[in-house]
């Protein structure tokens, strides 16, 4: 039974890795606002207001890039997957 668990463990750790892989390689054709953006309200768990206020950037333009960077994210995964 401890052979099934460390297999499962392991197909997690893959498929974790392959998601990462897909994820940072969609990442890299983003324009650098909108990437920026999208990584710091994700990655860094700042809201919109707070990436506006540290960029000088207008509150709008903000919550525009990160909607569009995240369905930007989630149509290169959907065409990734049907590959």
């Amino acid at each position: 039974m401890e052979l099934v668990s460390e297999h499962d463990d392991l197909a997690d750790r893959v498929a974790d890795r392959d998601d990462v892989a897909r994820v940072v390689g969609a990442l890299r054709s983003f324009p650098a606002e909108q990437r920026d953006a999208l990584l710091a309200a994700t990655l860094l768990g700042l809201t919109a207001r707070e990436i506006s206020e540290a960029t000088d950037v207008p509150l709008g333009t903000v919550k525009t890039r990160i909607r569009r960077g995240l369905r930007r994210l989630r149509d290169e995964l959907r065409t990734q997957a049907a590959l």
